[in-house]
């Protein structure tokens, strides 16, 4: 558990240690906490997961430039004492929710693996042409889009491309809008609550799991200018690990809250002629930040600033548009399955965390063996 600013408006700083994770060491701030012999770890991680030890730590942590805790604070936490077999019903039901939500994790990851390996074929290493121009068949593709691709390559700035691809600049297909909008903090007169997508957020909604952006409170105007269509793409602006991470804000982004979806001051959106063509920007520019090459984009040192500008001056080769709109309508049952989990874990994560208190005293009972 992280003892500095130990509670973020993503919520509590805490990872639970799993074999896979091992060996691994300590740094500086960071507290360990073991259980002792007579109590479950996962009754333990429920018990730090609960809103009432978040309570307590944001009552009892000092400091204000960084906020802080200590350890002897964190074992100082009291709550009644629970029998083990109470211990092991918390248990037992917090994993029967968290194995469904870490399966729909790993199926989402397969599929995002899946997408981006294709797309590197595609449009990257170009193995569809190269099979063509060797007279075969291009592997696992049928004949209908394996007549898309043409069978030769011609010179280009870049080097040799596909015949009839051009070669343009990321600009040309992405728009930079409108910056992104903070608001203030707490419910003021004209102001509507928001969720507001900082990079940090991007990056676990890119990841396919569950992402928790701050809610703020903004104008009518702001949020009209700002809010999210399926062309859009967001790009983290700042910051070593968000930097260059995106997102393709397809319809499904909006209905994961109840608060409408802006992004802040410190995430650029960019804006494409169609959903295909959003679709396809957006895998470039993860692929960029997957090789690194995103960096080479990003200024200043302490705090790394991503110069959009520059990057809208990449230049990139772009396929004929309806093998872009093929690829999309290709991809689409994987997107959807993607989001269907997202939707999935998000509702079971509700769920269990309105369910787990009433079990941890003792006021729903459920059998062991559920």
């Amino acid at each position: 558990m992280a003892m500095d600013r130990p509670w973020i408006q993503a919520g509590l700083k805490y990872a639970v240690i799993k074999k896979e994770d091992l060996p691994c060491l300590l740094v500086q701030r960071v507290a360990r906490i073991r259980p002792k012999n007579e109590y479950d770890s996962r009754f333990i991680t429920a018990l730090i997961d609960s809103w009432e030890f978040t309570h307590y730590l944001l009552n009892v942590q000092t400091g204000t430039a960084v906020p802080h805790i200590s350890s002897r604070q964190i074992s100082e936490y009291k709550f009644p004492k629970v029998e083990e077999e109470i211990q092991t019903k918390v248990a037992t039901f917090r994993g029967l929710f968290d194995s469904n939500i870490n399966l729909n994790h790993i199926m989402s990851k397969k599929i995002e693996y899946t997408i981006a390996a294709l797309f590197r074929s595609w449009f990257i290493d170009f193995d569809s042409v190269k099979a063509k121009t060797e007279g075969k068949l291009p592997f696992g593709m049928d004949e209908e889009i394996a007549a898309l691709f043409p069978d030769s390559f011609e010179d280009s700035e870049l080097g040799p491309i596909p015949q009839g691809w051009v070669v343009i600049s990321l600009g040309d297909i992405a728009k930079k809008t409108i910056g992104g909008v903070w608001g203030e903090d707490k419910p003021l007169p004209q102001l509507q609550a928001v969720r507001c997508l900082r990079g940090v957020d991007i990056g676990h909604l890119r990841n396919r799991v569950r992402a928790s952006p701050p809610i703020r409170w903004v104008s009518n105007s702001q949020i009209r200018s700002r809010m999210l269509e399926n062309t859009d793409i967001l790009i983290a602006g700042s910051g070593a690990g968000p930097l260059g991470k995106t997102i393709h804000c397809h319809s499904n982004l909006s209905n994961l809250y109840t608060e409408t979806v802006v992004y802040s001051n410190f995430v650029f959106r960019l804006r494409c002629p169609s959903n295909s063509e959003a679709f396809f920007v957006e895998l470039t520019l993860h692929h960029m930040r997957q090789s690194k090459e995103i960096w080479s984009y990003a200024t200043g040192s302490a705090i790394p600033n991503l110069d959009v500008h520059g990057l809208l001056k990449r230049r990139i080769i772009k396929p004929p548009q309806n093998l872009i709109e093929v690829f999309y309508n290709e991809m689409g049952d994987l997107v959807d399955l993607m989001n269907q989990n997202v939707r999935e874990s998000n509702n079971l994560t509700v769920i269990r965390d309105a369910l787990l208190p009433r079990l941890m005293s003792g006021e729903l009972q459920v059998p062991t063996e559920a």
